[in-house]
């Protein structure tokens, strides 16, 4: 037995079914990413849903406010900017860096295609200015997820674009996907279903070979995690156990998600998208 099909068996050990399917990507940072220190890697890892990091300071306390968006489906970039608001006219600009940014910029269409993560720059103002493509048409959430006040927050916004929109189906019920660029990757669970920590793993092979111990660190981090719940879109971004390939995750409640994991690889950033199903 090969050691992708070794792994591809342990993954359909997991408790919690996973599907896979086509792979998202980032179109293009604003910002290009800066090379990961030891101390970035060994970073403490927070798996916070979005409502547990915004509720501390208030509902509704942080508002991600669009100045400017995308409008067309296309391929060519077009320009968006937003701010960050605590309150009429008060733009948050006291930004902490969280895994070598102090804003990561997450977009998905809302049938959790089309998946993004980019990194604006912040202007004078306090306003985030980058640019981005959107090939289809549809509605598109933006995630501006940042560290403030010592804690990590989360503020969303939706952003209509016109253009042909057909909508994606969820892929069927698989333990492994392939990136764009023909790396396969397991994704499997350990732990119980909503509400509880579950440690996931993940291993990547490149034509039968397993790499994962050649990955490169990705902003600080040896992988990135977003989980996205269908329907509501609910949101939870992760980073991996110090060095290790893995993580700690809690789903806050039952359904299925969405899960893109990015990584590095022979300088290379790939994202591979799952779909979960999280047990009640």
């Amino acid at each position: 037995m090969t050691a992708w099909r070794r792994l591809a068996s342990a993954a359909l050990l997991s408790a919690v079914a996973l599907a896979a399917g086509s792979c998202g990507s980032s179109d293009g940072d604003s910002e290009p990413p800066p090379a990961a220190t030891p101390a970035d890697v060994a970073e403490t890892p927070d798996a916070t849903a979005q409502a547990a990091r915004d509720g501390e300071a208030g509902r509704g306390s942080y508002q991600m406010v669009l100045d400017e968006a995308p409008s067309r489906a296309g391929a060519k970039p077009q320009p968006y900017a937003f701010r960050i608001e605590r309150g009429p006219e008060q733009t948050v600009r006291d930004f902490q860096v969280e895994h070598t940014k102090r804003m990561h910029l997450i977009v998905v269409r809302r049938d959790l295609t089309g998946f993004q993560h980019l990194h604006p720059r912040m202007a004078d103002d306090g306003s985030w200015r980058g640019s981005i493509r959107l090939r289809k048409g549809g509605e598109y959430r933006m995630f501006a997820d940042f560290k403030h006040a010592g804690k990590r927050r989360t503020a969303a916004a939706d952003v209509p674009v016109d253009g042909t929109f057909k909508r994606v189906r969820l892929p069927a019920a698989s333990p492994y996907a392939r990136t764009d660029g023909g790396l396969d990757v397991g994704l499997y669970h350990h732990g119980s279903g909503a509400g509880a920590p579950a440690h996931v793993q993940f291993e990547v092979a490149e034509q039968g070979r397993p790499v994962t111990a050649e990955l490169q660190p990705y902003l600080g981090a040896m992988g990135h995690l977003v989980a996205i719940r269908e329907d509501d879109l609910e949101y939870l971004h992760t980073h991996p156990d110090g060095a290790a390939p893995g993580f700690h995750v809690e789903y806050p409640s039952a359904g299925n998600y969405r899960v893109f994991l990015q990584f590095r690889y022979r300088g290379r950033v790939h994202t591979a998208a799952f779909t979960v199903a999280v047990p009640a």
